[in-house]
This record gives C-alpha cells, structure tokens and sequence, in this order.
C-alpha cells in the first residue's frame, strides 16, 4: 500500500485545512496625474464577519494647494473612507487600527466640484489621514486598498476660501430603548457662510435632526432627516443651499440624533451622531467635540 506523506495525511484527517488566498477587493491606484492630489492607503486584511478601520498617515510635503472636489475610491465591503488631518502624528506611511479616532481635524468633505472660484487651502507640512471602514460580511478574509482624490485647481484662481466643519458627539452610550434621543450644542468661531449640512448615524437610527440660532433659546429647523433608514448610514442625504446661509460668529448649532435600540447597549463608535458640511469665508477648517 502507498504511504502518504506526512503533510497529506495530516490534511486527510482534517488535522490541517489549507488557508484560502484573501479575495482582492482593492482599488486600482490611478495613474499619476498633476490635475489630482492621490492619497494611496496601504493594504490590510480584513477578517471573515470583521468590521475594521483602519488608518493610513501622511505627511502632504509638496506647495501649498487649493482643490474644489474629492472623490473617494473604496472597494466591495467598504463602509466609508474619508480624509482628515491629525493633532497627533504618528508618522508619514503608519497605518494602524483607528476604531477609536479622537484626534482627527475635518479636512476634506467627498462631495462633487464647487463652485466657480470656491478652494479648499491644503497647506504643506499638514498631517493627511485616511481612514477606510470595511465590513466583511462575507465567509472570506478581503484584501482591501483605498484611495481619495483631490481635484487641483490654481491657487490664484480661487476667490472664496471654503472650509469643513464636523460636529461630533463622542464617548456616548445609548442603554436598550424603544426609542432614545441625545443632544448636543456647538457654537461658531467666527461668521460662516453655509454652503451645505448633512448627517451621520448607523443603522441603529430613528431620526436626525438639526436647529441653528444665534444662541440656545432662539433656534430653527436646519436639516431634518425623519426617518432616519439603515442606507442612510453609507450614503447620507444632505442639504445643498442655493443660496449660502449667513452664520453670524458664537452662533449655535444643536444636533439631535435619536435611534431605536432592540439590542442591547451601543456605544461610539459603533453607533455615531456627526453633523457635517461646508462653511465659505474661511481656510480654517471647524471641529467641535461633544464628550457625554
């Protein structure tokens, strides 16, 4: 009779089961170009059933630079990739679990081109993240890449300066309920124009809601999303103004998520409250914080 070898034998008896290649989900890197700043994250492995961010850091060391669009790449599986800045570095070509990013600065908002002599300021010397999001609902480990892309436009051509803003609600718990609501105020630092507002939750959302005012006691409807529905989570709706909103300094901005919870206690960022957009009339970009 034909012995087997060891490493057959152990593998006919289950003892040991070969290990499936990764399925490549990555996006192409695109072909360098000077009309476009490309932001390339470095690859990960992404688990069977696992839900990961991961963080890619760089150091943006060519000219001062203004861009009107950005485009995120991300391929099957992925939940999000956005690009922020750092107040904490790491160090150009890092990558690393950011689950819990606490220190990020809004630096660019995926939306579509300006308008005609709007720019978004990206100063040498700044500390660039991306962060992608996969969820492997599949029964195979993915092989993930991301990319987001600036559009370059001339410096001397943009005539209105236009900034982000993020309003975020960290470290919250939302106990098991029917239905629980949490709020938080942000106050302006200087006078804005709003050029567009959106939100973002899970799927765990009910509605979202947000009211603006010159202080707390006198505010009004701005963005009112009811319901709230579980795609919303990849793709927000947002609200583009036609003509920009005019945001006197110390104004406030109340933000209202509420979600319906059937499954026991959820904590960020496993379920998030975050108020985006864009403001003209500053290069500096807007975060405020929440800690409840």
């Amino acid at each position: 009779m034909r012995k087997l070898s060891p490493l057959v034998a152990l593998l006919s008896v289950g003892c040991l089961q070969p290990v499936a290649p990764p399925r490549d989900v990555r996006v192409a890197v695109p072909t360098p170009d000077e009309a476009f700043i490309d932001f390339v994250t470095a690859e990960d492995v992404i688990s069977p059933g696992e839900e990961k961010m991961v963080c890619t850091e760089f150091l943006y060391d060519q000219a001062d630079a203004a861009f009107t669009a950005v485009t995120s790449l991300q391929g099957k599986f992925g939940h999000q990739v956005i690009l922020v800045g750092t107040t904490h570095p790491r160090g150009a070509g890092t990558s690393y679990d950011c689950t819990e990013m606490l220190d990020f600065v809004p630096i660019a908002i995926p939306v579509g081109d300006y308008a005609a002599g709007q720019g978004t300021l990206l100063k040498t010397g700044t500390n660039v993240v991306v962060q992608m999001h996969y969820v492997n609902t599949s029964s195979q480990p993915i092989l993930v890449r991301d990319v987001v892309r600036l559009k370059r436009v001339p410096i001397a051509s943009v005539t209105t300066w236009v900034a982000p803003f993020a309003l975020n609600l960290e470290q919250f718990v939302v106990p098991t309920a029917r239905l629980i609501d949490r709020s938080f105020d942000c106050q302006t630092p200087e006078p804005y124009q709003l050029l567009l507002i959106g939100g973002h939750m899970h799927e765990h959302g009910a509605t979202y809601r947000v009211e603006w005012g010159p202080d707390a006691a006198h505010l009004q409807s701005l963005y009112d999303v009811t319901p709230w529905k579980a795609e919303y989570r990849d793709s927000p709706p947002v609200s583009l103004f036609s003509q920009p909103i005019d945001v006197p300094a110390g104004s406030v901005f109340r933000t209202t998520c509420a979600w319906v919870n059937e499954t026991g206690s959820l904590e960020y960022p496993r379920e998030m409250c975050a108020t985006f957009g864009l403001v003209a009339g500053t290069r500096t970009p807007f975060l405020c914080r929440s800690l409840q």
